[in-house]
């Protein structure tokens, strides 16, 4: 399959996925399928076997309900795994639950942000970095944290289409940028 092709598809099945599970599908849900997408997306060798002709489906089929089962992922799902397997696209399941992710989110009006820190974060300290993320978007927020030491004494907040940043790092960017013109 060519790589231009594969985001199409995947789009397709999660569309098709949300047309006929979405009502019964919780945030839980679309966490986990989010979650669920990184895990498989990193793991690109554990993925290869579903691309080889000589493992059966149904070998292929167990696989992948254990993983559907490991992290939780709802039932509703088993079928999706049927459905690629029966058109030998199973190796498009990461980018379909990422999918199937962001349809959910959009269909809820809920957006998902990685709020990166160069130290730890209190609770409260994160509540109102939401409460600043909920005011500005006009969402509700689903958040991740992550710290990352390189913005030295700074907030990255990032979604798939938003950017918000006050750092060090970026102030050092700007400064480089000025004596590189």
């Amino acid at each position: 399959m060519k790589k231009e092709v594969a985001p199409y598809l995947a789009r397709k099945y999660a569309d098709a996925f949300v047309n006929i599970f979405g009502d019964e599908l919780t945030v839980d849900d679309a966490r986990v399928m989010q979650a669920t997408g990184d895990f498989l997306a990193s793991k690109h060798s554990a993925l290869f076997f579903l691309r080889l002709p000589i493992i059966k489906d149904a070998v292929k089929r167990e696989v992948l309900v254990h993983v559907a089962y490991e992290f939780k992922l709802p039932t509703t799902v088993h079928i999706l795994i049927d459905v690629l397997l029966h058109d030998k696209r199973a190796s498009l399941i990461p980018s379909i639950l990422h999918a199937i992710s962001k349809l959910y989110y959009k269909r809820t009006d809920i957006a998902s942000f990685t709020i990166t820190s160069s130290h730890a974060l209190s609770q409260e300290q994160l509540d109102r970095l939401v409460g600043f993320l909920e005011a500005w978007t006009q969402r509700a927020i689903l958040y991740t944290h992550a710290i990352d030491p390189t913005l030295i004494a700074g907030i990255r907040m990032q979604s798939d289409t938003l950017l918000w940043e006050y750092s060090i790092h970026r102030k050092l960017a700007q400064i480089q940028q000025l004596f590189m013109r």
